[in-house]
């Protein structure tokens, strides 16, 4: 098969632009599998076990997603402490819940987190 080069142009100028629209975001997000414990604000229940899926590091602060077996509405001040390898102690860390979703057995949400850049850098 012979392309001519405007539809190899084209097709390179197609590929771009999904690239591009993939590529856009500004942010590094990576996917990570960590153990951790969170408390909403109103609950009187105390701690309760999630897991953190994936850390997204944006200009406009730190975020994560997390998975837990009960939905947390938008909006929620979340606190949680996440273990990490190698750290003799969690991170505490406060964050306010922008999304939340069922998925499988359980629900998937998105937090915006807030604090000390220095601890939430352990994260990423």
């Amino acid at each position: 098969m012979i392309l001519s080069f405007e539809l190899l142009g084209l097709m390179v100028m197609k590929m771009n632009r999904a690239m591009f629209k993939w590529d856009k975001r500004v942010c590094r997000r990576s996917t990570k599998q960590l153990k951790a414990h969170y408390l909403l604000c109103d609950s009187e229940r105390g701690w309760e076990e999630c897991s953190i899926i994936n850390v997204n590091a944006a200009n406009e602060g730190m975020g994560i997603k997390f998975h837990t077996r009960e939905k947390i509405d938008a909006g929620t001040t979340i606190f949680f402490k996440i273990f990490i390898y190698g750290e003799l102690e969690p991170i505490n860390i406060k964050g306010i819940v922008k999304w939340s979703k069922k998925e499988g057995q359980g629900f998937i949400g998105g937090v915006k987190l807030a604090g000390e850049k220095h601890r939430l850098a352990k994260l990423a």
